[in-house]
């Protein structure tokens, strides 16, 4: 699976109310990933979460972004879907974050530098 799904997948997932049997519907997705990426996946998630802060006024939205970061984890570019008020939110939290840690290995690393992230609160 590509790297930019996963992270996408996790995004909705901290974004959402979701139950313990679609986590386990969704682990599914882990199986054959490389266990560094879903941890490093899991902070910046944390990071995300803790950066937008409260989006019950969004639930029922959606908005898809484009993350890209420099070979030591700082942001370079952030893409929004559109300009609703959900994107710009999660487009100012990524750039207030402005650094997301990388893994030491190269390849690791160059598989978390460019994701495709989706918010859906719920």
């Amino acid at each position: 699976m590509n790297q930019s799904l996963i992270a996408g997948v996790i995004l909705v997932i901290f974004a959402c109310s979701v139950s313990g049997e679609e986590i386990s519907d969704l682990e599914g997705f882990f199986v054959n990933e490389p266990t560094v990426i879903t941890q490093y996946s899991g902070v910046y998630m944390r990071l995300l979460r803790e950066g937008m802060g409260d989006l019950s006024a969004y639930r029922g939205s959606e908005c898809a972004l484009n993350m890209h970061l420099s070979d030591k984890g700082l942001v370079e570019r952030v893409e929004m879907q559109s300009q609703s008020k959900l994107c710009r939110v999660a487009f100012n939290a990524i750039w207030e974050i402005a650094f997301f840690p990388l893994p030491a290995d190269k390849q690791d690393a160059d598989k978390l530098r460019d994701m495709k992230l989706l918010v859906s609160p719920q």
